[in-house]
C-alpha cells in the first residue's frame, strides 16, 4: 500500500490556518486583558467612591455632632440667662409691682354712679395687661403676665384674673397697643363692650402715670 505524505501547499494552508487560530487566540486574550484592566479599574473607582462616602459620612457625623453639642450649650446657656433673667425681674420688681398691686386694688373699688364696679367682669383684665405692658414694661407673654400676677394674689381677686380670659384677648383689637384702641373701635359691634375695656385701661393708664415721680 502507498503511503500519501502532505504536499508542500497543504503544509503551507495548515501553517498558515494554525497562525490564523493561534492570531484570534492571541486578540481573545488581549481582549480578555482590557476587560480584566477595565474591571480592575472600575473596583479601584468603586472602592475610591466607597472610601469618599465613609469619609464624607464621617466627617458629616462629626460636624452634626458638633452642632448638635453647640446647640445644647447654646439651650443650656439660654435657660441659665432666661433663669437669672427671672430672678433679677423677682429682685427689681418688687417695688414696681407694690405701686402696681395698689393701683390695681384702687381700681378694683371703683364704682360707677349707679354703684356697680367699674371692672366687674374677667376679660377687663385686658385693659390692665396692656397698660402694664405699653407703659412699664411688663412681659406681653399672656401666660407669664398672669403667672406674674397670680403669684401676687390676683387669682383670687373678687374679679380673679385667669389665663383662659386673657388668652380670648388674642384677636380682637384690644390685643393691640392702647393708643390704637380709639382709631380701631369702628371694629368693635358692641360699643358699651368697647368702652368697658377702655374705660379700664384708660383709667388705669391715668393712676400709673399719676404715680410717677
Amino acid at each position: 500500500m502507498k503511503k500519501h505524505t502532505a504536499t508542500p501547499a497543504a503544509k503551507n494552508i495548515a501553517a498558515l490556518r494554525q497562525e490564523r487560530d493561534i492570531a484570534k487566540l492571541q486578540q481573545k486574550i488581549a481582549l480578555l486583558e482590557e476587560q480584566l484592566k477595565l474591571k480592575d479599574s472600575q473596583l479601584s473607582l468603586a472602592e475610591r467612591s466607597i472610601d469618599y462616602l465613609n469619609r464624607t459620612i464621617e466627617e458629616q457625623t462629626a460636624e452634626i455632632r458638633e452642632w448638635t453639642e453647640r446647640y445644647e450649650e447654646m439651650r443650656l446657656t439660654c435657660e441659665d440667662m432666661q433663669r437669672r433673667f427671672y430672678q433679677l425681674e423677682e429682685v427689681t420688681g418688687d417695688e414696681q409691682d407694690v405701686k402696681v398691686d395698689a393701683i390695681i386694688t384702687d381700681l378694683m373699688n371703683i364704682k360707677l354712679d349707679d354703684g356697680t364696679y367699674l371692672i366687674h367682669m374677667g376679660r377687663q383684665w385686658w385693659g390692665i395687661y396692656r397698660i402694664l405692658v405699653d407703659y412699664l414694661g411688663y412681659d406681653a407673654s399672656h401666660t407669664r403676665f398672669v403667672k406674674r400676677l397670680r403669684a401676687r394674689g390676683w387669682g383670687k381677686a373678687r374679679v380673679p384674673l385667669n389665663l383662659s380670659n386673657m388668652k380670648a384677648i388674642e384677636g380682637t383689637i384690644f390685643a393691640k397697643p392702647f393708643d390704637r384702641w380709639l382709631a380701631l373701635r369702628y371694629k368693635v359691634r358692641d360699643k358699651h363692650y368697647f368702652y368697658r375695656h377702655y374705660d379700664v385701661a384708660n383709667m388705669m393708664k391715668t393712676m400709673v402715670k399719676s404715680d410717677e415721680p
